[in-house]
């Protein structure tokens, strides 16, 4: 199975759910150690989706001005803060809230920089 998007926690003992009576309950190291292995292969997964993207166009809501031709947003399918963050180089002043189309032109796991089209 493979998911576009994931987030995890390292499970931990909660008073009062189904979990927390069961018998032979894992360490906090074993947990913590179980979320970087699942976080290791989901980058992966990232790094590979992001690459995917070089050279296509996408919608970018802008999030940031840097300067006149730097922004930097997230694509419209991203969450802000938590999903990729997408670095823009720009010919044109754009504002917070701006959509533009930009074309992606390098990625990494959870970077994608673009050029507005």
């Amino acid at each position: 199975m493979r998911f576009e998007r994931l987030g995890a926690f390292a499970y931990s003992k909660e008073e009062g759910t189904p979990a927390a009576d069961l018998p032979d309950q894992i360490s906090s190291a074993l947990a913590e150690k179980r979320r970087g292995a699942l976080l290791g292969i989901q980058k992966a997964i990232s790094l590979e989706n992001n690459r995917a993207l070089i050279g296509t166009e996408t919608d970018v809501i802008v999030d940031d001005v840097v300067s006149r031709s730097r922004a930097v947003g997230r694509t419209l399918s991203d969450a802000p803060d938590i999903d990729n963050r997408v670095s823009l180089r720009t010919k044109r002043m754009l504002k917070q809230g701006d959509i533009v189309r930009a074309t992606v032109t390098r990625a990494s796991e959870y970077e994608i920089e673009a050029t507005v089209s």
